[in-house]
């Protein structure tokens, strides 16, 4: 489920006279300082990369939506599916705890409801940077570009889509059921590059 990019597969495309970079994405999610590297190699890179989510059963979560969502090109097998892209604290305690349990910790009640409110302005935070990156990500593509709206709610509320209903709400380009289907479905299309259409 980890999610990586080698930094030399672009190189090596474009060495090689590649017009198309595939990545084949199943993830669960991952950090966003990976996240935010991988999603540079992609904006930085001068061959379209075309982000598949595959195969069947696989998904693109959490971090997978946004990696998509930077993509030139995003597609996904027929049974797949993205999304649940809400932030989330890793090693932070958990929010669940009801108040009358809070308050059984006697005098730690108070230092806790601190914790609590210093943690919830913080993923608060997190949540409005995550909104804002995604959303941008979404409007990479211009008037064309990927839904922003759908993107946001997914990022705020969690929300999933499966392929066809991400396709039906332009989160996605296309569904292939594998890879050459992809790239039968590619060819010849224009993409939009930082350097113009290739």
């Amino acid at each position: 489920g980890e999610i990586w990019v080698d930094n030399l597969v672009t190189k090596r495309s474009i060495d090689g006279g590649s017009s198309l970079v595939v990545l084949k994405m199943d993830t669960p999610g991952g950090l966003d300082t990976a996240m935010r590297d991988i999603i540079k190699e992609i904006l930085a890179s001068p061959v379209p990369i075309a982000t598949y989510v595959a195969p069947d059963g696989a998904r693109a979560a959490s971090a997978g939506t946004y990696i998509l969502y930077a993509s030139h090109i995003a597609a996904m097998a027929p049974a797949t599916n993205l999304g649940a892209a809400t932030p989330v604290a890793i090693g932070g305690q958990a929010e669940t705890e009801s108040p009358a349990r809070r308050a059984q910790k006697g005098a730690a009640a108070g230092k806790d409801a601190h914790s609590q409110s210093i943690m919830s302005t913080m993923m608060r935070k997190q949540t409005n940077d995550a909104a804002a990156y995604i959303r941008g990500l979404a409007q990479l593509l211009g008037p064309v570009g990927r839904n922003a709206d759908w993107a946001e709610q997914a990022v705020r509320e969690a929300v999933s889509l499966s392929a066809q209903d991400a396709l039906k709400l332009k989160v996605i380009d296309l569904i292939a059921v594998d890879v050459p289907q992809l790239l039968k479905a590619l060819d010849g299309k224009q993409v939009a590059m930082s350097g113009g259409e290739q």
